[in-house]
C-alpha cells in the first residue's frame, strides 16, 4: 500500500511539474513567487531569485517535458554566447505568431553550459536577450549540472543554434543544425501547415 503511495505521489508531483513547464512555454503570467527551496520547474533561481523571462529547469523537468507531448513541438536551442543564434529569431517570431496555439514552442537556453558565468549573470543574459529581441515567448534555463546539449538529448552536434520539429507521435520532421537557411524557413512552414490542425 505505502509503495501505491509513493508512486501516486510521484505522478501528481511530475502532472504539476508539467502543467507548469506548458504554462510557462505558452506564456501564461508566472505563479507567485514560492518558497527558495521550492521544487524544480519553477520561476525562481536555487537562491530565490525569480526570473522574468524564463524559467529554471533540471535535466528531469527537459525528459519530463519530451516524453509527455499533446501537440507537435518545435525546440529552439540557443545561447547568448552563440551569436548566430540571433539569425533565426524573425523568422521564429513570425512562425510562433502564427502557430502558437497549435505548437508547443520549446526555447532551451543551453547558457550555463556554454559558458562559465555564475548562474545569476546567466539568468540576467537569458532575460536581457528576451528583452533586446522582443521574443514572445520563454525560454527554459537548463542547470550547469545537466550536463551538454549533447549528453542530454542526444543531438547530433554540440553547434548552436538548433531548431528541431516533432510531431505529436515523437517523430522528428525536421532539424536543423545551424542558422536556419532560406529552404529551411519554405521547408518548416510547409511541415507546420501540414501537420497542425486549425491552421491560421
Amino acid at each position: 500500500m505505502q509503495r501505491g503511495r509513493y508512486t501516486l505521489s510521484m505522478s501528481r508531483r511530475r502532472t504539476r511539474i508539467l502543467h507548469r513547464l506548458r504554462r510557462t512555454l505558452r506564456g501564461a503570467a508566472p505563479p507567485e513567487p514560492a518558497p527558495a527551496d521550492t521544487e524544480p520547474g519553477t520561476t525562481l533561481l536555487p537562491d530565490g531569485t525569480l526570473l522574468e523571462r524564463a524559467r529554471y529547469v533540471t535535466a528531469e523537468d527537459l525528459q519530463l517535458l519530451t516524453q509527455h507531448r499533446s501537440h507537435p513541438q518545435l525546440f529552439i536551442h540557443w545561447s547568448s554566447a552563440e551569436p548566430a543564434c540571433a539569425d533565426d529569431l524573425p523568422t521564429l517570431r513570425e512562425l510562433h505568431l502564427f502557430w502558437a496555439h497549435h505548437v508547443d514552442f520549446i526555447a532551451i537556453a543551453w547558457e550555463l553550459s556554454t559558458t562559465t558565468v555564475p548562474l545569476q549573470q546567466a539568468a540576467a543574459a537569458v532575460d536581457a536577450w528576451h528583452r533586446d529581441y522582443g521574443l514572445t515567448w520563454r525560454s527554459l534555463l537548463v542547470a550547469r549540472s545537466a550536463g551538454s546539449p549533447g549528453e542530454l538529448l542526444s543531438l547530433s552536434a554540440a553547434t548552436l543554434p538548433q531548431v528541431i520539429l516533432v510531431d505529436a507521435a515523437g517523430a522528428v520532421l525536421f532539424h536543423r543544425v545551424g542558422p536556419l537557411q532560406d529552404a529551411d524557413r519554405a521547408r518548416l512552414g510547409l511541415l507546420l501547415r501540414e501537420k497542425c490542425s486549425g491552421s491560421p
